[in-house]
Formats: C-alpha cells, structure tokens, sequence
C-alpha cells in the first residue's frame, strides 16, 4: 500500500470543500426561491410589473420547473459526466446558472422568469447538483483500498472490478482508482 502524500490530504480537503460549495449554492438557490415568490406576490398587485394581475399558481410555477428539472435530468448529467469529466458538467452548470440570472435580469413577463429561473436554472442545478453529490462521496469514504458496499459487506476494489461494475461512478476511495475503472 503506497503512503499518502502530504498533498493528498490537502487535495481531498479542497474536493470536499468545491463539493461543499456547490451543494450549498445549488440547494440554496432552489430553497430560497420562497423569498423571490413572496416578493413576486407582491408584484402582482402593483401596477407596470411582469408579475402584475399573475396567479399564484402561475408564480409557482417557476419553481416548480427548476425543481422538477433538476430531479428528472439526473440521468442525463450522470450520462454526460460518464462521457465528459464531471468537473466539465459542474463548470457547465455554473456558466449556465450566470446565463440564468443575467437572462432574468431582462425579464419583461412572467414567461421570461420561467423560462429563465425554472427551465435553464433547474436545468444548471442538476448540471452541478447531481456529479458533485456521486463524484464527492468518493472522498468522503475513509481512504483505505477496500471499499463498503451499500449493505455494509467489505469487499477489495479488485473484486469490483472483477465483477465487471458498470457504474459511472466508484464506492473505492479516490486514490485507489486508477484511469481503468472509469467507464467511457
């Protein structure tokens, strides 16, 4: 078994931290759409606004595509991050997400703000959301080079391999991966 190095440490730290990062902005902006809705409401009863005479239901709507978007287009970031690395589908979703606020800054009607907020912000959030919440729980297991399956059973990364795993992604611990087990 090879010593970690002392950069290893630090590299597992800063996956962690990016994983983190991503996580909370992704959550948060799905989460805290309430507080764009209460402000929305209250755009419906003033006049000259793209909210102005909109239903509640029809304001909803909004988040409701972000986060129907966000859950049904997991297979597809997990598809593309088994193609491309899952870092490219995470830069991807950021710079989708800054079209998505720089679009819904122009927002004129209330069809601007869904296509903008809930089609391509839901779309950003399961760019980024679902590869960072596979690919950081390989840095989360402790390093060590058996892996735990989901039912608790230890098993070595070679027989994983041995068996064939077609998963895009791996229960091994990051350093015991080489470039063989990624599936392309």
């Amino acid at each position: 078994m090879d010593k970690p190095t002392d950069k290893q440490p630090r590299k597992y730290a800063l996956v962690v931290f990016a994983g983190f990062s991503v996580m909370l902005t992704t959550c948060a902006f799905i989460v805290s759409y309430g507080v764009y809705r209460s402000l929305y409401k209250q755009w419906t009863e003033a006049k000259g606004t793209p909210f102005t005479g909109s239903s509640t239901a029809l304001i909803n709507l909004v988040d409701i595509l972000a986060i129907a978007l966000m859950s049904t287009g997991g297979p597809f970031a997990m598809h593309w991050s088994k193609i491309y690395l899952p870092q490219a589908v995470v830069i991807t979703g950021g710079w989708v997400f800054v079209i998505a606020y720089i679009l819904s800054g122009f927002g004129k009607a209330l069809w601007h703000f869904a296509l903008a907020q809930g089609v391509i912000l839901g779309i950003r959030t399961c760019l980024a959301y679902v590869p960072t919440l596979v690919s950081i729980a390989g840095y989360a297991v402790p390093v060590s080079q058996s892996s735990t399956s989901k039912f608790g059973s230890r098993r070595k990364a070679s027989d994983e391999e041995a068996a064939g795993s077609k998963r895009p992604w791996s229960t091994t611990a990051p350093h015991a991966q080489n470039d063989s087990s990624r599936n392309v």
